[in-house]
């Protein structure tokens, strides 16, 4: 078997890296600042706020 490489940064490319480093209110300075480059001025962003982005299945349906 296969050990997992323990890494001390987490990789923004995947869901929970990203969720991790921009979903919270803490860190929304750093998601503006990274949507604003993202723009490159076209568009500037100066405030935002989070929605629940996590939905939870009924749990009727898997019989639990």
């Amino acid at each position: 078997m296969s050990e997992l490489k323990q890494s001390k940064y987490i990789d923004i490319t995947t869901d929970y890296g990203f969720k991790k480093v921009f979903g919270s209110d803490t860190n929304k300075d750093l998601l503006i600042a990274f949507l604003n480059e993202l723009f490159r001025g076209r568009k500037i962003i100066a405030d935002l706020y989070y929605n629940k982005n996590e939905h939870v299945g009924d749990t009727e349906d898997i019989g639990t």
